[in-house]
């Protein structure tokens, strides 16, 4: 394949301008990465690891997965999202794969303004084990007004396994939760400090108002310590931070027995943070909504 290549109707085009003005017989255009340049990358981020691949044309696919939460794939891309009606899944040998079939893995209607695209739980996970046995997934962007899909972007496998011992070596080091999260917000402390700022206060008032208007939630604070003392050291201030965040959660009406704290010191949230390049990301309270 020449590098640059798009089968369908043209070159280079974006799916913000292919799909407003998409004729009821228009072509169909697929998105996938250049050959040589098909690979995969994983970023580490602050509770949270990635595993993306740049399609050119498109925008990046990404699986992301953090604590607490299902791995979730996401697209980016320029969509115009008010004409879209649903997102085709399909499960597709790759061009040196004989004698296998494709496959439907599902579909689902896509939110009005969604950008970007993300899959359903169990669909970003049935992906990633497809991608893992070596088969391509195309994903289809079908409009409202008629069922033909009018683009797909292919996410292909290659590089995919070298790179994966990377990417779960990243999410092994997120913390291992016991509860489902629902949303999540970091209140950052000073050096040494378990005090809380005006602006880790206002971070905390946010989980006030919600929790004034849903009560349908409990809180769960994980106290963390940068690497820079002793590992019981560490350890005790990361409780102190956690202590902080609930003595003012209770202050401002939240109920004890809706407040959970844990400390884990410095060794996981520095795992997680290395690749950020900053110790600050680990002097933290992170605020987990769990659900009930």
């Amino acid at each position: 394949m020449e590098k640059g290549l798009l089968f369908g109707a043209g070159f280079g085009l974006c799916l913000s301008a292919l799909l407003p003005v998409a004729p009821v017989k228009a072509q169909y255009q697929v998105f996938q990465p250049y050959w040589e340049e098909a690979a995969w990358q994983v970023e580490r981020r602050p509770q949270a690891c990635v595993l993306q691949q740049t399609i050119a044309q498109f925008g990046p696919v990404r699986f992301e997965q953090r604590p607490g939460r299902p791995l979730a794939l996401s697209l980016s891309a320029r969509l115009n999202a008010g004409r879209l009606g649903q997102v085709r899944v399909i499960s597709q040998p790759p061009p040196w794969k004989h004698g296998v079939a494709a496959r439907p893995l599902g579909e689902f209607a896509l939110s009005a303004g969604a950008s970007p695209v993300t899959l359903p739980a169990a669909q970003s996970r049935r992906v990633y084990h497809e991608l893992e046995s070596g088969m391509q997934t195309r994903v289809e962007f079908v409009p409202g007004d008629r069922p033909v899909a009018a683009a797909g972007v292919v996410l292909s496998p290659l590089r995919f396994l070298q790179v994966l011992p990377e990417f779960v070596a990243c999410t092994r080091s997120l913390p291992q939760l016991d509860f489902a999260v629902l949303d999540s917000e970091n209140v950052y402390f000073a050096r040494n400090s378990f005090h809380l700022d005006a602006t880790a206060r206002r971070t905390l008032e946010q989980v006030v108002r919600r929790w004034r208007k849903q009560k349908d939630f409990r809180v769960v604070l994980g106290g963390y310590a940068d690497a820079s003392g002793h590992a019981a050291y560490n350890l005790r201030l990361s409780r102190r931070r956690a202590e902080s965040a609930a003595r003012y959660l209770r202050w401002r009406g939240l109920p004890k027995a809706a407040i959970e704290m844990r400390h884990f010191g410095a060794s996981r949230a520095d795992d997680a943070t290395r690749a950020v390049g900053t110790a600050a990301h680990s002097r933290r309270v992170t605020v987990w909504l769990a659900a009930r």
